[in-house]
């Protein structure tokens, strides 16, 4: 990645990512050189727009958040202070919803465990029309288990992931799967901060693997999908 990029990166990222109200126009604090819509795939065929134009809501609990994210129906969902999960939370056939992360904000799982379903944060599942932002997800490291990630589209069309930082997955930090398609990720970073843990049934002393796009070879539903577009990411 040139300087230039890094340095745009770095920009659009402190003037997003924490600076979020929203009793205001959060879009107001927006870089310059961030187009503020979906880009590529995810403007083929279509467009996401989320909730544009729906309810507003702040959540701050786990409950709340996963309420919000049910239906049809659109909607702004604010996520307020430090929301925790204890393993994959799914959201099946959602469509029309924006979640917006604010200042200090953050979706988290921090227990290491050897058993896989006590691993991941939230997947998004048969859902159409979502947009994710300024969010962060933390996990508690990379376990070689074959556990879950920090965020899993399953099955899902016209997502935007936009200035989400991604921290520690246990499998990985954040997977495409299942024939999801005209999916767009925009301005995130991906890294690891806490060390590796070593004996995992699957093996391997060093699990971090950041993003898997196609779970196997041998699943046909992801024939002609799995169209994405990353631009801007670290």
């Amino acid at each position: 990645m040139n300087k230039s990029i890094i340095s745009r990166f770095l920009i659009a990222t402190m003037m997003t990512m924490g600076t979020v109200s929203a009793n205001a126009d959060w879009t107001d604090n927006m870089s310059a050189y961030d187009q503020n819509a979906p880009l590529g795939w995810a403007t083929v065929g279509g467009n996401v727009t989320g909730g544009e134009g729906g309810t507003k809501v702040t959540v701050r609990t786990k409950s709340e958040l996963m309420n919000a994210l049910k239906g049809t129906d659109k909607k702004i969902i604010y996520v307020e202070g430090e929301i925790e999960f204890s393993g994959l939370n799914s959201v099946k056939s959602a469509q029309n919803k924006t979640v917006i992360g604010m200042k200090g904000s953050a979706l988290v799982n921090h227990k290491h465990s050897s058993k896989g379903s006590e691993t991941g944060i939230l997947q998004l599942s048969s859902c159409k029309n979502i947009i994710l932002r300024n969010l962060t997800f933390k996990s508690a490291g990379a376990y070689d288990i074959d556990g879950n990630d920090n965020l899993t589209i399953a099955g899902s069309k016209y997502i935007w992931v936009d200035h989400c930082d991604f921290q520690d997955g246990v499998d990985g930090n954040f997977d495409c799967v299942n024939g999801s398609d005209n999916i767009c990720v925009t301005w995130c970073r991906f890294r690891y901060f806490i060390e590796p843990w070593a004996g995992g049934s699957g093996g391997a002393a060093d699990h971090r693997n950041s993003d898997l796009w196609g779970n196997s070879d041998s699943r046909s539903e992801d024939n002609g999908h799995l169209r994405t577009t990353f631009a801007n990411c670290w």
